[in-house]
């Protein structure tokens, strides 16, 4: 029987998709306390059909808590059109991707990126309700 000599990790690093709107703030923090816990970076990517929007100020909620949690974090701004191929094209067995929902009136709904990452990304994906 094999012996187990290193702590058992569930993922490589956490994978946050990034639009830059303030309803990604609490999954932001989520994410970030989760990799502290675990001891993984996170990789925070935007997705971007604009080929001059180099999107800095998107990250800056999360260099922020990256900081205060002592947790590695990289940035990186992916040019395309479609934002879920883009995202999958980026994603390995290993990766965990956490991502919010919407609150539309009294109701949360989970976006069209995020129900696309469900369906086709070779990892895991967490959603995380916003309040």
């Amino acid at each position: 029987m094999a012996t187990n000599t290193g702590a058992f990790h569930p993922a490589e690093q956490i994978v946050v998709p990034v639009q830059g709107t303030d309803r990604e703030f609490l999954a932001q923090q989520w994410a970030v306390e989760i990799a502290a816990a675990l001891e993984l970076p996170v990789r925070a990517v935007h997705v971007s059909g604009d080929a001059g929007d180099g999107a800095p100020d998107k990250f800056d909620y999360l260099e922020k808590l990256a900081k205060k949690h002592g947790v590695e974090l990289k940035t990186e701004v992916i040019h395309g059109s479609d934002v879920v191929r883009e995202l999958v094209d980026e994603l390995g067995a290993r990766d965990l991707v956490v991502l919010g929902t919407r609150k539309l009136s009294h109701q949360y709904h989970i976006g069209s990126v995020a129900a696309a990452l469900v369906e086709k990304a070779p990892c895991p994906v967490q959603i995380v309700r916003l309040e």
